[in-house]
């Protein structure tokens, strides 16, 4: 029963991450053009916050990389390095 109830989180865990991260990989190409850019990447950064402090700790280390992800990426996610919101 345990081993139950463990899966069960797990699978609605990821359900709840595949609803999130979906529309965003679905409507990527929305941020290529200059009238559906911004909306797009607020979705991206709303998805984000919603995925929860994994999420979010992973963007903040991405947007610190330059080196490795696009700059717009950097610029818009990094006000997580010092906005990003409380958890318990």
């Amino acid at each position: 029963l345990a081993a139950l109830r463990k899966f069960a989180r797990l699978a609605r865990a990821a359900l709840r991450l595949g609803a999130l991260s979906t529309p965003v990989m679905l409507t990527a190409p929305l941020g290529r053009y200059e009238r559906t850019r911004d909306l797009w990447w607020r979705y991206f950064l709303w998805s984000t916050h919603a995925a929860g402090p994994t999420a979010i700790k992973l963007a903040q280390w991405a947007s610190s990389r330059e080196d490795r992800f696009p700059k717009e990426f950097c610029d818009r996610f990094a006000h997580l390095q010092d906005d990003a919101p409380a958890h318990a």
